[in-house]
């Protein structure tokens, strides 16, 4: 079971995918002193092309130095005071740190809004918040004043989940300390914030569908230690400490490694506030050094007109700069933000299109293959075509997954089941206004949840299965049903810019259809066209889909099959 999820995670995470990752050649901007430390504000190149901002909290002891890499959230990422005082306290207690914000976190919608596109071509917000963690934890191993067997990972929330998901994968990380990443995927978000929240934490395909939910991550990181923290106050996320902690334990149990887990409930609201900052930093002493910290090493201060406590080790309060203190400015690299953000996040999306390519050209020449790929990108593989249907007069209930219906209805009734039969996909817009397709008989399907679904439809790519792949499927099991009523041929006609992806990707995947052709369309590369434009929101989501490829290659592949039919618009022939 494990090797299949990391199977998975590796798909999920893009692993699988070819990647070339430039040298860091990262520089020290400036520094900072503070009392026992020092901030070095860092650049360094974690995307081609894309610096990205880094804190590094360097102890003023003797090296080397057990390594952490702390993953902020946040609108100031490191900067912020909780992160300030976290890395500080680490630092003097010995522990050099290394602060980044993972991608898209600070600035949320402007980065959010391209996922869409990002998952056409490769990767997602998810994917690169992973590969933030991974490029930082980089980073920290290539400091020569870092101990390799002493590494450590830490984060909140969103960096809970980047903490995770790197040291499933990476063995170089000893000790991790996750926080407030206490909930599971089906259980807090699909029921209750799928319609309402389009940046939620884990925003990445065939998570689901590879059983990688956060108790099967904890599962996973065994034997390596271990200890997961949790906030006293959340109530609505405290009934899955249970499921997190039961799965974790069996785990760590099969691997003889019992002592190595543990978790922590601390008395403080959502993520890493001091009170629970002390608790994970006296933990990671007992991994890396042996020892908790004597009593009265920590101390809290309460504050009254601020937002959390103050930390205060061996009686000196951690140095803070406020973000309302005219010094806070100075905690950053230069111009450069904390956060890539949209612009950063646009060049990652490109590198990952010009891969694409490259991918696309070499699977072209194995249409067997490229079937198989396309069938899993749209996430039909393992379904069983078997469509149950209900006649009632010219309306049809089609059942094209096993309590799921779509409805369809006859324009105009076949008088001879060997004439050929329309079948036309498109949104209810597109397909009423004035299609011509001469006396021919005519079935339009309807778009199965075509008036639910808006920009929040990543709780089904979560489950791998994008809409457009749901569509497909639906239009595939409305042609096995005409066929099976004994009509002869079923033309496929797509109307609109969804209609045309929809029925290429279907009369690609069945051959059901005589031919397929499409009306009314502007989107003919879905390169070009969608991620080209940089859309804001496309419904079509599939996961690493130009990877596989791109509608004019599939309408070659029809037209090489004699199953295309180019459509006449005034004297020329549009192609796709």
């Amino acid at each position: 079971m494990r090797a299949r999820i990391l199977e998975g995670l590796k798909r999920t995470l893009g692993e699988d995918l070819p990647r070339t990752w430039p040298p860091l050649q990262a520089r020290v901007e400036s520094s900072f002193l503070r009392q026992g430390y020092r901030i070095d504000q860092v650049s360094a190149e974690f995307w081609p092309g894309v610096r990205y901002a880094i804190q590094v909290y360097v102890p003023s002891g003797k090296p080397p130095f057990p390594g952490i890499v702390m993953a902020a959230t946040g609108r100031t990422g490191p900067r912020h005071p909780h992160y300030q005082v976290m890395g500080g306290a680490f630092a003097r207690m010995g522990f050099l740190v290394v602060a980044a914000l993972p991608l898209g976190k600070g600035v949320g919608h402007p980065a959010y809004q391209y996922n869409g596109i990002a998952l056409l071509a490769g990767t997602s917000i998810a994917q690169e918040q992973f590969h933030t963690g991974r490029r930082a934890l980089d980073y920290l191993m290539s400091r020569p004043d870092v101990d390799p067997r002493r590494v450590g990972m830490i984060g909140a929330s969103d960096g809970g989940w980047t903490t995770l998901y790197v040291s499933t994968f990476d063995r170089r990380i000893v000790a991790i300390a996750p926080a407030s990443t206490n909930y599971t995927f089906c259980g807090l978000l699909l029921p209750k914030l799928w319609k309402t929240m389009n940046e939620a934490e884990g925003n990445a395909p065939e998570v689901l569908t590879y059983r990688a939910n956060i108790p099967t991550l904890t599962a996973c990181n065994a034997p390596r230690w271990m200890h997961f923290i949790n906030s006293e106050y959340e109530g609505h996320r405290l009934q899955y400490i249970p499921v997190i902690d039961g799965a974790a334990r069996a785990a760590y149990e099969f691997a003889n490694a019992g002592n190595r887990y543990s978790s922590h409930i601390a008395p403080c609201p959502h993520g890493l506030w001091p009170v629970a900052q002390i608790e994970a930093i006296s933990w990671f002493l007992q991994v890396f050094l042996g020892r908790r910290p004597p009593e009265g090493t920590f101390t809290l201060q309460p504050v009254r007109d601020g937002e959390f406590e103050k930390l205060i080790i061996d009686g000196i309060p951690v140095e803070v700069v406020s973000d309302k203190d005219p010094e806070f400015g100075k905690l950053r690299v230069g111009q450069l933000g904390d956060d890539a953000g949209g612009p950063g996040f646009l060049q990652i999306i490109g590198t990952r299109r010009r891969d694409a390519r490259h991918a696309r050209a070499s699977l072209a020449k194995n249409p067997a293959r490229m079937r198989r790929e396309l069938t899993r990108c749209l996430g039909l593989n393992g379904l069983d075509m078997n469509p149950r249907a209900t006649v009632e007069g010219d309306r049809v209930t089609l059942e094209t997954e096993s309590g799921l219906r779509v409805f369809g209805r006859w324009v105009r009734p076949a008088a001879d089941k060997a004439d050929p039969v329309y079948l036309v996909v498109g949104t209810s817009v597109d397909r009423s206004e004035g299609l011509d397709l001469g006396d021919a008989a005519r079935f339009d399907l309807q778009m199965r949840e075509e008036g639910v679904l808006g920009p929040d439809t990543w709780a089904l790519v979560m489950l791998n299965r994008p809409p457009i792949g749901m569509w497909a499927w639906d239009v595939m099991s409305a042609a096995r049903w005409l066929s099976s009523q004994g009509y002869r041929r079923v033309r496929l006609a797509g109307v609109g810019d969804a209609g045309a992806v929809i029925a290429i990707l279907a009369g690609t995947l069945a051959h059901d259809f005589a031919s397929v052709e499409v009306h009314k369309n502007q989107i003919r590369s879905l390169d070009e066209d969608v991620v080209g434009k940089k859309t804001a929101y496309t419904p079509y989501w599939a996961h690493r889909l130009l990877w596989v490829a791109d509608l004019p290659e599939l309408a070659q592949l029809l037209q090489a099959e004699g199953r295309w039919k180019a459509i006449a618009v005034g004297r020329t022939k549009r192609p796709i």
